[in-house]
């Protein structure tokens, strides 16, 4: 299930949009000049690659555990269609692995 979210079912669950929300810090970054430029994320995302970007955002929006949604990995600062696509994009990068410069040997299993 999405986190800060009530369970939902197996098909909803997969189908819906995989999208987290801003905060007011992140509102201040947008509204910074270069802030986004300039601003280093939860886990070291750009602010393009992760909602919310801050550190304060993530941590108020849910209190259980840090609240971080991935965005496409485009740059666009789109949300994922669904956990889904997400996942696929993962694996994708994932399996990419083995073509990067310097890699020797690459167990896929």
């Amino acid at each position: 299930q999405g986190q800060g979210r009530s369970p939902l079912g197996w098909k909803k669950f997969v189908t819906k949009p995989w999208e987290g929300k801003r905060g007011p810090t992140d509102r201040k970054i947008t509204q910074t000049p270069g802030g986004i430029e300039n601003t280093t994320c939860v886990d070291r995302y750009s602010f393009w690659h992760i909602a919310p970007c801050s550190f304060e955002d993530a941590k108020s929006l849910h209190r259980k555990a840090d609240y971080k949604y991935e965005l496409q990995h485009d740059g666009s600062g789109r949300a994922y269609s669904s956990i889904i696509d997400l996942r696929r994009d993962k694996i994708m990068n994932h399996l990419s692995v083995a073509n990067f410069p310097g890699t020797r040997a690459f167990f896929s299993h």
